[in-house]
């Protein structure tokens, strides 16, 4: 009896950790790193796919380097967090992204251009989201390529649509949409709007044009 208790008990842990790591609730949900001229309005957003606030502390957002494989840029999120179906930005420089939580240097090509780069969400040693774009990076993607945002298009981003969907696939969850940092990401991918009104109340006023 004492060996089916164990075996018992053995099963019901490991089916916690699956249960656990199933659970995980930030994803990667919107990415502009390319935009004409000087990248001056590069921004993150990640988001909250699930029912409770996730506390950032042991979360790193490790930036990529497609040629070498290799980690260019590491950014710690501890001390913050994110609430049920909220949106977290980090950005290169907050003048020219509405709703920036986290402004982080340098002010201008913060995130590499691609083919191919990365970047990938830590939670301690485990990767909870990856995003592979303009080609694959070995083990910091998921599936395909997202497509490339080759900067041609002001005020256009890599974008899940809907938020946080995600089939574990980059090709199929981004696509080019105009971009909406800490806001929900919008249907439209043509005549985008500059996503810094003159004062962030006037925000709303630009999201009514995407819905």
């Amino acid at each position: 009896m004492r060996y089916y208790r164990v075996v018992l008990v053995g099963a019901l842990a490991l089916s916690l950790v699956l249960c656990t790591a199933a659970a995980a609730t930030v994803v990667i949900n919107e990415v502009d790193y390319d935009q004409p001229g000087t990248d001056t309005a590069e921004f993150i957003e990640l988001y909250n796919n699930g029912i409770e606030t996730v506390d950032l502390t042991g979360y790193v957002l490790r930036l990529i380097n497609g040629a070498t494989n290799l980690e260019y840029l590491a950014i710690d999120l501890s001390g913050y967090s994110i609430a049920p179906g909220g949106f977290f930005v980090i950005c290169a420089n907050s003048d020219f992204t509405p709703y920036c939580n986290l402004d982080i240097s340098p002010d201008t090509n913060l995130i590499q251009n691609g083919a191919p780069d990365a970047m990938a969400l830590f939670n301690g040693a485990v990767i909870v989201d990856a995003l592979s774009y303009e080609g694959v990076v070995p083990g910091y993607g998921e599936g395909a390529s997202a497509p490339a945002d080759t900067g041609a298009d002001p005020f256009v981003s890599l974008c899940r649509l809907p938020d946080g969907a995600d089939t574990d696939d980059n090709a199929a969850d981004f696509s080019l949409r105009c971009a909406t940092p800490g806001e929900a990401n919008a249907v439209q991918n043509t005549n985008c709007f500059d996503p810094v009104p003159t004062d962030e109340a006037a925000w709303g006023t630009f999201k009514a044009n995407y819905r």
